[in-house]
């Protein structure tokens, strides 16, 4: 073990005793020169001065001090003015240039230690703002764990101000920056200041007190980053600020000032907040990050399973349909269902792989059902993006057709939540789509903005009621809702599918409103292909009550 900790921790002590054997064999070396060259009467006895200026850059001022002394002495009275004719030096000689050794030790250490530290300065700062950058914050605050202080990191970010930077002239923002910085100084006085970029800022403040941290922050807010006036200019700031303070578990300064920034990143991109620091929300963000990494092997390592939940028809007592849902077999990992990954690969540009991988498995499952005479209806989930592309939709339904599927067989299911964006060309892609043939499903109906105006605006053939109503449909107002929801539907022709059934007297209620068809663990659980089979095959409306 001792061996071990010696290989580990001797880097620095091993680099200086080699720095110490190479200065002993140099003056050795210049030194026989000058003895076997005649003495200190000729020139070579001047090359000790650069070993004094070796010296001083290993060691600074003591260390090149040290060495002038010993290189004086050893010049001086041991070393004879003339070697030849064995004429030693005086006193006055050898003391006058032991002097003068020791004088230029102490004027280059100091000069060679205080470029270092001019050097390291500059380094440690930033060259925009003209603040310590976080190579020094890590420095510090690493000291202030190690002496257990007690302390919050602020962490601040300009959110849009790289992006205002591409629009307005460079002293706009370097207005904006500098005022930033002098109202950081004013407000946090007391406390150190750093930068990270001109858009960053981190603030190391004394004490462990989240209000006041939330306090003193909220103060130079109302001071400055809300919004400003430069050069005629009104600007509106989004500053994100995190806040964490430093516990036990902190043992090193990047594990407080990353928390800082994780902090920052809660809330709405495009608004302004002060957060403190969330665990759970630190989980949360690892994991997409994660799946964000994990999602391309995913699909070329074919870890995507499609399951089927299905869908009873109340009035006949029979299964119409099921809808294809996504799995991701993760093996070890954390389980995640398809509305974490789902988004994650919208956001990273993988949505359409998925949705070809679905698309694929899906039509060659129900292919094979068709042959055995299953005569069913099955939805598939799109997003607004894919309904968008029109490469992925010409793929699609080029692909139905090559496999000999009626598209009267599948029913495209989106959200109501879609139309936020491009309504009047979703609407028409819809339209088109409902004229080759697909049924059009308004999935998760009833959590969007404007329900009412979707079920007779959206081109649609079922409205799919969201499980949030089957959850509280014991209470009076959501249960009028419903029925409501249900009456008015049928008004316009449009069938109606409730998700998310789970019990008897659900399924009971739903049917004495008329209700087509029901979809839920009530009935079943989305199963395997082979266990979807088995059920069909086995199913009696009888066992259910209907």
């Amino acid at each position: 073990m001792g061996k071990l900790k010696t290989i580990g921790t001797s880097g620095f002590e091993r680099k200086n005793f080699l720095r110490i054997i190479f200065v002993v064999l140099s003056a050795l070396f210049v030194n026989n020169l000058v003895y076997y060259t005649g003495g200190t009467n000729g020139a070579w006895a001047q090359l000790n001065i650069f070993l004094i200026v070796m010296a001083a850059y290993y060691w600074g001022v003591k260390g090149s001090v040290l060495l002038s002394i010993i290189l004086g002495i050893i010049t001086g009275p041991f070393m004879p003015l003339d070697v030849t004719n064995d004429i030693m030096q005086s006193t006055y000689n050898w003391m006058f240039r032991l002097f003068i050794y020791v004088f230029l030790g102490v004027l280059i250490g100091y000069l060679l230690t205080r470029n270092k530290k001019l050097n390291e300065d500059i380094k440690q700062k930033d060259s925009v703002t003209r603040l310590y950058n976080t190579n020094r914050l890590l420095n510090d605050l690493d000291k202030r764990i190690k002496n257990k202080e007690e302390f919050c990191v602020i962490f601040i970010n300009i959110a849009n101000l790289e992006e205002i930077s591409k629009y307005v002239s460079y002293d706009i923002v370097d207005k904006i920056m500098y005022n930033g910085i002098n109202e950081l100084k004013k407000t946090f006085c007391d406390s150190f200041i750093y930068s990270a970029s001109f858009k960053e800022y981190i603030v190391s403040l004394n004490g462990y007190d989240y209000e006041e941290a939330v306090n003193r922050v909220n103060e130079c807010f109302d001071k400055l980053y809300k919004s400003m006036k430069a050069n005629g200019y009104s600007i509106r700031l989004v500053t994100k600020v995190g806040i964490a303070c430093c516990s036990d578990e902190d043992n090193k300064g990047v594990n407080i000032y990353n928390k800082a920034r994780i902090a920052a990143d809660q809330g709405d991109k495009d608004e302004s907040g002060v957060y403190i620091y969330d665990k759970v929300f630190e989980k949360n963000e690892r994991l997409l990050n994660e799946v964000a990494g994990s999602l391309p092997d995913a699909i070329n390592n074919d870890e995507f399973n499609v399951v089927y939940q299905p869908i009873v028809n109340i009035k006949n007592s029979s299964i119409i349909g099921a809808e294809t849902l996504l799995r991701w077999d993760r093996g070890d990992r954390e389980k995640v269902g398809p509305d974490i990954f789902i988004d994650v690969a919208e956001r990273i540009g993988l949505i359409t792989k998925v949705s070809i991988w679905v698309v694929e498995h899906s039509v060659n499952q129900i292919v094979e059902w068709k042959k055995l005479g299953l005569n069913l209806k099955f939805s598939i989930n799109v997003t607004s993006q894919e309904i968008l592309d029109e490469s992925f939709r010409s793929w699609a339904i080029e692909f139905v057709k090559n496999n000999n599927l009626d598209e009267r067989d599948l029913s495209i299911e989106i959200t109501e939540r879609v139309f936020s964006t491009d309504e009047d060309k979703l609407i028409s892609i819809l339209n088109d789509l409902r004229s080759q043939g697909f049924s059009v499903s308004i999935d998760d109906f009833g959590t969007g903005y404007n329900s009412l105006i979707t079920i007779g605006n959206i081109p649609s053939d079922v409205i799919k009621i969201d499980k949030y109503f089957m959850d509280k449909i014991d209470k009076m107002g959501i249960r009028l809702l419903v029925k409501y929801i249900i009456e008015a539907s049928h008004e316009i022709g449009k069938v109606v599918i409730a998700e998310g059934v789970e019990t008897k007297a659900q399924m009971e209620l739903l049917k004495s409103y008329g209700c087509d068809m029901i979809q839920g663990y009530y009935f079943s659980k989305p199963l395997s292909p082979e266990d979807f089979l088995k059920y069909y095959n086995n199913f009696k409306g009888e066992d259910y009550g209907i």
